[in-house]
Order: structure tokens, then C-alpha cells, then sequence
């Protein structure tokens, strides 16, 4: 049983660790940005809006580029015949090609879509009013003034060449007078020492929370 499963396994493995740090790397700035912006929250984020509206357009694009293919192919205009073979295959290829294309980077968007969300369900977010909302808040100045002085690349737009937290409302946190009214770490929190995660959260808020300390706790 162990050799028949190492190798699906294996697969699995070798497919989303990529997935993931291409999440980090291509959307890590748009994410930080609607989580921590203190004025807007994530479900109101522009930006987000923006690439979620040219995903589903670029996806759209590819279902129906694969729907006429299907009607050429099914008119006739690639016949299955041994004169026209070639042409029969490759439409068949391509529309093959697109259709699952469009299914693949569907389930991609809505695996970024689902980090903010499971981030947002459990910790809130910074633009709230609650005291896991000022958690938040501390945690994402936390993080910039730690990384600040080297942003990693994930940090930095790939549209504007930015840093996230240089940008619309977290500019804020690079105002010493707000983030100290703001940003204040919460009484009783816990301090910003590695593996001291916050507390566990209440409610329906529980699950997976797990995944959301661990996301959090890193920064």
C-alpha cells in the first residue's frame, strides 16, 4: 500500500508546493495589502476586484475559445477523415487544451481568493473595529517595520513595482503617530517572539484556525 500511495503523493506534493509559492510570489503584495489596509476591508479591496474581474474575463475567454472549436468541430469544418486528419486532431488538441485550461486557472483563482478568505474569516481584518481587528492592525505594522529596511519580493506589486504597505491606506502604517494610537499591540497579547501564536479564537471562528495562526504568526 505504501509504494502504491508515495507516488500519487509525491505528485501532489510536487504540484502545490509550486502553486503556492507562485501565490506568494505572484499575489503576496495584493493579499498583505486587503488584509492589512486599515481603511478598507478585503470583500471592498480594488484591487482585488480588479484581478478577480481580469481573471474571470481571461477564463471566460478560454471557455469560449474551447465552445467554438467544439461547434466548428462538430459542423464539420474539421471533419474526422483520413484526407483532413491533422486538422480534426489538433482542434481537438487545442480545445482540449482550453477547456481544461480554464478549469486549472478557475481552481487557481479561487485558491487565492481562499487564502484571504480563510485569513479574514478567522482573524478579521485590519479595517474592523474589534480587538482581533487591532491584533491585526499590530501585526501588520509589525511586519512592516521588520521588513521594511529588506522587503522580500513577494512584498512588491507586480503591477507597480511597489511595496504593498507604500501604497493607498497602508501608507498609514508608516505614520509613527497613527500606528501608535492604531497599531498598538493589544493588551495581553502575547509578545512577537517566534512560536507564540495568539490566542485561540472563539466561536464559529475556530476552525481552521490552526491554518490561520500559522499564516498570521509568520507575518
Amino acid at each position: 500500500f505504501g509504494s502504491m500511495a508515495a507516488s500519487p503523493l509525491l505528485l501532489v506534493l510536487h504540484t502545490v508546493w509550486p502553486v503556492v509559492f507562485g501565490i506568494e510570489l505572484a499575489h503576496g503584495a495584493m493579499l498583505r495589502r486587503a488584509w492589512c489596509d486599515p481603511s478598507v476591508l478585503p470583500t471592498a479591496s480594488n484591487e482585488l476586484h480588479t484581478w478577480i474581474w481580469q481573471s474571470t474575463v481571461f477564463i471566460a475567454a478560454l471557455a469560449v475559445s474551447a465552445i467554438a472549436i467544439g461547434m466548428l468541430i462538430t459542423i464539420g469544418v474539421f471533419p474526422r477523415t483520413a484526407e483532413r486528419h491533422r486538422g480534426y486532431l489538433y482542434s481537438r488538441s487545442l480545445r482540449h487544451v482550453l477547456h481544461r485550461g480554464a478549469i486549472l486557472f478557475a481552481v487557481y483563482v479561487l485558491s487565492v481568493v481562499a487564502v484571504l478568505g480563510i485569513q479574514y474569516w478567522n482573524w478579521e481584518a485590519a479595517a474592523g473595529h474589534t480587538t482581533q481587528a487591532a491584533w491585526v492592525r499590530a501585526l501588520c505594522h509589525h511586519y512592516i517595520v521588520t521588513e521594511e529596511p529588506v522587503s522580500t519580493c513577494s512584498d512588491y506589486a507586480v503591477n507597480s513595482g511597489q511595496p504593498w504597505f507604500k501604497v493607498g491606506g497602508c501608507l498609514n502604517y508608516m505614520n509613527t503617530s497613527w500606528a501608535a494610537t492604531h497599531a498598538a499591540l493589544p493588551t495581553g497579547a502575547p509578545s512577537w517572539d517566534y512560536g507564540k501564536p495568539f490566542p485561540a479564537q472563539e466561536g464559529g471562528r475556530s476552525f481552521f484556525g490552526f491554518l490561520a495562526a500559522t499564516i498570521g504568526a509568520s507575518g
